[in-house]
């Protein structure tokens, strides 16, 4: 199958299906559930749920070695809220419910979200992230990272590893008041050095440049293709 193959199945261009081939744009539930009607797999293989060994005869019955793979994307971003109903499928993860979910509120003009604290729920625990300490999850809420993440999206977070350029990040500010929240921000990491931290958003497009002592801490999002064990 061709890319403008899938793409047409899809009902996507050739640039929004490459996007997700290349990992620079995930998959909604609706299209979880095409694409593996388009591929003639079970949804478990889109997100990741089957071993390497099962995948690679799947993508071999299919004569496509790398499509099973590669649509499994990865997906990030921007607001969050306290209660939200993710659009990502978490309950296909079997490993136990001990993430916690982090309550956030949204702040408007200033920032995506503000970090309360609190934790509010717990996620499951997908396999490439066993045993890794203090990793949580926020929602997304918003549509300024809508080129990796939807609304509603849960992004499991790595406060220990370090982000690098092109890492989608939460930026969260030291707070004006001590025992308040400080203003926090998903975006994709541009660069970091002189003192300043450059960050992305996709809509609209644009840079935003922080002052390093601002920054309370710079947290790394996990792609997806790492949390399912890729």
């Amino acid at each position: 199958m061709t890319q403008e193959q899938a793409a047409d199945r899809f009902g996507l261009s050739k640039g929004g299906y490459t996007k997700i081939e290349d990992g620079d744009r995930g998959l909604k539930v609706d299209r979880i559930a095409r694409a593996a009607e388009i591929y003639g797999v079970d949804p478990a293989v889109i997100i990741g749920q089957i071993s390497d060994e099962d995948l690679a005869k799947v993508a071999k019955g299919n004569n496509n070695s790398t499509s099973a793979r590669e649509i499994s994307g990865t997906r990030d971003d921007s607001n969050v809220r306290i209660a939200a109903e993710p659009t990502k499928p978490l309950g296909a993860f079997k490993g136990p419910r001990d993430v916690p979910v982090l309550g956030t509120g949204v702040c408007g003009d200033d920032g995506d979200f503000r970090f309360n604290g609190q934790t509010i729920d717990y996620a499951p625990r997908p396999p490439g992230i066993e045993g890794k300490r203090d990793v949580f999850v926020v929602y997304v809420v918003g549509d300024s990272m809508a080129e990796r993440y939807e609304d509603g999206d849960p992004l499991y977070v790595d406060p220990h590893r370090r982000p690098k350029p092109r890492d989608i990040v939460i930026v969260e500010l030291k707070a004006p008041s001590e025992g308040e929240p400080g203003s926090a921000f998903v975006k994709r990491l541009v660069r970091r050095g002189g003192g300043k931290i450059v960050v992305e958003q996709f809509n609209p497009p644009k840079e935003l440049v922080f002052d390093e002592d601002e920054v309370a801490r710079l947290h790394r999002v996990i792609p997806w293709i790492e949390l399912i064990g890729m």
